[in-house]
């Protein structure tokens, strides 16, 4: 600290003056209110001029016997900078050193003095202090909602408001409360988290807010807990994705459930440790899957000392149709959010903001100021700025002086036009610098600029420096170092309309040619390692219209998101692509790219939109096309063999059938193992959905037959061997083979655990639950369906947790027999059918008919029939028929004994026409319990014996104990 005989000198800069004996900071006369610990850290840079005080130094001899955070001291360097109208890139007092200290900048003088009024108090209004008046409401209530997240109710906060409304400043006043050395109101420990979204010129990078929160977090020195954490919940896909080979391998990754889940676990672990706000920026720019993870965060129940504050633009939401509007109105509707709406200072907020600045304000000034802005924060200090600097407004000791022209200044129409204004009184070098930062994207390098005008780093740095201490624009953001050696220092612009501004100056043909620049010496800085900056990348090639590359970091980053689970980006990068890819030549190598492009497109779609989407369809349908104009017959395989997948998830039979000859065709032509597993498997799924049961397993076991050791990687939600083993087994309990299902059964269940894939696991665990659901063995479809549904929901298979869903309502309907249990199958289905999905729906349907029926729903059973009936008579989908003519029969046997006799015939003759010895058996044991019930015992039991006999005696299953029990009752 400083000896006593420098204690009883004032220190002097600028228009302030530090009285240090008496602890007292002067602006002018007046004294500014400051905290003693940051008016410490003042004394003690202030007295060390031009050095650089390091932070652990100024922890060390502030703070000497209490161990505090990093965070305390830089909340008081944030606290001076608020006095001196200082920002961080535009520094006239302190200067920060990035990851090491501050160093004092200003010119100070000692003196010996009695009092501030022998101090020139001339007030320096260049760079008025950022407005924050009139938000004290607002403030108010931010610590309140803090105080409810403090206390376990997780909040979720969305700041809105135009630009330059303030939504920043208000956000760093309450972080400031809460965080700074002395908190104001907010006394709960607390940590912050902090991510910005920006605007992509390419696809938006997944995530990536919610990470940049979590990566600036947990490289703090303060803060090895949060990087313990965040390394403990995320794998590396999420936090560091590579770009993985062209192949159709690259469809694999993690599911965008489980991504979300990962990401919303991730965060509710760091705020277990600490109350955490984790604050989210202009979320108008995000990409859909940090609204999901925000989503998933916001609607859960358990308690959490979690605080998200997001601020966001809703003009620009709206206009760019972003899905921020649609969750932001969701959550409210479900009181899972607040909003914070931030509307333009009244003219007594401006009155007072000015009187902060020097005191008593000319009213006249104070109303004009008003009228011309309409109390628009940033329009309010960017014109008042552009007064003092024309000479028109200047305060001296406490007085105002004001020039009569002010009033003739004129307010330009839009900020922008008073942005290009400030543009133009530029040098012509400083121009251009900045012209090419604003194609660079914020925060940006100052080797991307260097590269862009074509000049050295060093005079680029130089002056992006001294633009930084001027306030001009952009201020400093630390340094970037770049895989092939570069260091230089980055810069952001100090409001995105400055950049935007500066853009649109740009001629196409400019703008064009910075671009290549850029890109390319990206390229050269990152080397082998391009996949870093893929998106960046992506969108510079693309703005310079060099299409090759372009296309090529578009896959890249389709690659990255994949493996994040973001498919939705994965598909927005691929649809530029193609988009791109449109501009070049036509030649067989872009159809080519074209074929693999969409080929990545409907692998992405299937996980993002489910196979019964038609947007899937339609892709796959254009991958044929493509693949057979380059007669290019390994994606043409491909392609039909996803469009047989649609067709089979919305049970169109005709159109699958009518694929099915060139699937197999095609099989012929292309001797791989992999070819006749997908050509077989699809003849099998055809003829079995027919009741063609005979073919069906033939084609069932040749596909199986030709399955390799190793599992096929595309479609990333569906494994064909699981599959198959899976559709075998409902094969085999149709055909009456009941070992011969249970052991395909195991078969499938031991292919999965082989495989150790998430996706093996859940198609064949799904479809087990499903053969024990079909063979009326509650307890064992249970058990699968439930594991089922667990393996589903965490890796985000949809179509699986369905099924699984569904298997396990039927399960608790028939045990329970409740409404409630009854309900919730009806849910189930509703579920699935609204995915688009109607595969199976008749049998489905069946499940519930019969659940209903047993717990004496009829007419409900009765409706549920009639519906499965219709889907039988639109989709011709068989294989279930004779379980509708029985359930039919079993509904109505007590009113109409003799429609009930024709409806159990019919299921028995349908039955024997398929080969179903499962269903005869079912609908002769409905029929002959009928005869009984009149007397016919005779006619009964001989209509029983042939079928009964016709299983071995070692077979069990409730049908064959039930039919056994009955024979015997009838001797």
């Amino acid at each position: 600290m400083s000896s006593g005989s420098e204690r009883d000198q004032w220190i002097r800069f600028g228009p302030f003056a530090l009285d240090a004996a008496n602890a007292r900071l002067y602006r002018g006369d007046e004294v500014v209110a400051v905290r003693g610990k940051t008016l410490a850290v003042l004394e003690y840079l202030a007295a060390r001029p031009r050095q650089l005080v390091t932070k652990d130094e100024l922890l060390r001899e502030l703070w000497p016997e209490v161990h505090v955070s990093e965070d305390v001291l830089v909340g008081c360097v944030r606290e001076l900078r608020t006095i001196f109208g200082d920002t961080r890139g535009a520094a006239r007092f302190v200067e920060t050193v990035y990851r090491r200290g501050y160093r004092w900048i200003a010119d100070v003088e000692r003196a010996e003095v009695s009092g501030p009024q022998q101090i020139d108090a001339i007030v320096d209004l260049s760079r008025p202090a950022p407005i924050f008046v009139g938000r004290e409401a607002d403030l108010a209530q931010l610590e309140r909602w803090f105080e409810g997240a403090a206390s376990g109710t997780r909040q979720m906060v969305f700041v809105s408001g135009e630009a330059g409304i303030g939504k920043t400043a208000l956000v760093e006043g309450f972080i400031r409360a809460l965080v700074g050395p002395n908190p104001t109101r907010c006394e709960r420990a607390a940590v912050v988290a902090r991510g910005q979204c920006v605007e992509h010129y390419g696809p938006a990078e997944p995530f990536l807010p919610i990470l940049d929160a979590m990566e600036r977090l947990s490289r703090q020195p303060s803060n090895a807990w949060a990087a313990s954490i965040v390394a403990r919940c995320l794998p590396d896909a999420l936090l560091s994705p590579k770009a993985l080979p062209s192949t159709m391998s690259s469809a694999a990754g993690i599911m965008p459930e489980r991504a979300v889940r990962l990401l919303g676990g991730a965060v509710e672990a760091l705020a277990a440790e600490r109350v955490l706000v984790l604050v989210l920026e202009d979320l108008h720019w995000s990409d859909p899957s940090t609204l999901d993870v925000l989503s998933y965060i916001a609607q859960r129940p358990e308690p959490c000392r979690l605080m998200v504050l997001a601020t966001y633009r809703p003009t620009d939401a709206i206009l760019r149709r972003h899905p921020l509007r649609d969750l932001e109105q969701e959550l409210r509707a479900h009181q899972c959010s607040v909003q914070l709406p931030l509307g333009r200072l009244t003219m007594d907020s401006l009155q007072r903001w000015l009187d902060a600045l020097c005191a008593s304000p000319p009213e006249a000034l104070v109303q004009w100021l008003y009228r011309r802005t309409e109390g628009h924060p940033l329009f309010v200090s960017t014109l008042f700025e552009s007064l003092v600097g024309a000479g028109l407004v200047a305060c001296s000791h406490g007085e105002w002086s004001v020039q009569p022209r002010y009033a003739e200044f004129g307010v330009p129409e839009s900020l922008r036009l008073m942005i290009d204004r400030q543009a133009e009184h530029l040098d012509d070098t400083d121009r251009q610098l900045l012209e090419a930062a604003s194609a660079v994207g914020t925060p940006f390098s100052a080797a991307s600029v260097a590269a862009a005008i074509e000049r050295d780093l060093i005079s680029v740095e130089a002056r992006c420096d001294r633009l930084a201490r001027d306030g001009h624009f952009v201020r400093a953001a630390g340094s970037t170092e770049w895989p092939d050696g570069t260091v230089a220092g980055a810069y952001e612009f100090i409001h995105e309309l400055y950049r935007s501004t500066l853009y649109a100056r740009l001629s196409p043909a400019h703008a064009r040619q910075l671009h290549q620049r850029i890109g390319r010496r990206l390229e050269q800085g990152y080397d082998a390692r391009t996949d870093e900056v893929a998106t960046e990348l992506a969108g510079h090639f693309e703005r310079s219209r060099d299409a090759t590359r372009a296309v090529r970091y578009l896959e890249t980053a389709a690659s990255q998101c994949t493996q994040r689970g973001a498919h939705r980006e994965a598909i927005a990068a691929i649809r530029r692509a193609l988009e791109v890819l449109a501009l070049l030549p036509d030649t067989a190598e872009r159809t080519d790219r074209m074929l693999f492009l969409n080929l990545r497109l409907g692998a992405s779609l299937l996980v993002a939109e489910d196979y019964a989407d038609p947007a899937v369809q339609a892709v796959f349908q254009t991958c044929r096309q493509l693949a057979e104009e380059a007669q290019a017959l390994p994606p043409l395989l491909t392609a039909i063999g996803g469009l047989h997948a649609c067709y089979a998830a919305r049970a169109q039979l005709a159109e699958s059938e009518a694929i099915v000859a060139r699937v197999v065709d095609l099989a012929e032509q292309l001797p791989i193992p992999q070819a006749r597993l997908i050509a077989c498997a699809c003849a099998a799924w055809s003829q079995w959905s027919k009741g063609e049961l005979a073919r069906a397993r033939e084609s069932a076991i040749a596909a199986i037959a030709a399955h390799t050791a190793e599992p096929i990687s595309f479609p990333a939600t569906f494994d064909v061997v699981s599959y198959m083993f899976g559709i075998s087994a409902f094969i085999e309990m149709a055909l009456g083979n009941i070992t011969a299902a249970r052991a395909r059964a195991e078969q499938a269940d031991a292919w999965s655990r082989k495989t150790a894939r998430p996706v093996d696991r859940a198609t064949a665990l799904a479809l087990i639950g499903l053969l024990y659901a079909f063979m009326d063995d509650p307890v064992a479809a249970a058990v699968h369906a439930e594991e089922a549904a667990t393996v589903a929901e965490e890796h985000g298979f949809r179509q699986w947790l369905a099924v699984g869903r569904i298997t396990k309502a039927w399960a608790g309907a028939i045990e329970k027999r409740t409404v409630r249990s009854l309900g919730d199958l009806d849910v189930r289905i509703e579920e699935y059918t609204q995915m688009g999905l109607r595969a199976i729906l008749s049998a489905l349907l069946c499940l519930a008919a019969g659940a209903h029926l047993r717990a004496g729903k009829k007419q409900t059973a009765l409706k549920i029939l009639t519906r499965a009936e219709a889907h039988v008579r639109d989709t011709g989908e068989r294989w279930y028929e004779p379980e509708l003519y029985r359930l039919r029969g079993e509904i109505v046997q007590a009113e109409d004994p003799c429609k009930a006799e024709v409806s159990f015939q019919a299921a028995i003759d349908v039955a024997r026409a398929q080969g179903a010895k499962l269903w005869e058996l079912r609908a002769t044991l409905g029929l002959a319990t009928l005869w009984r019930r009149e007397k016919k015992r005779a006619a009964a039991r001989k209509l029983l014996e042939p079928i009964v006999s016709a299983f071995a005696d070692d077979v069990d299953a409730p049908d064959l104990r039930a039919a056994r029990a009955l024979r015997a009752s009838l001797a």
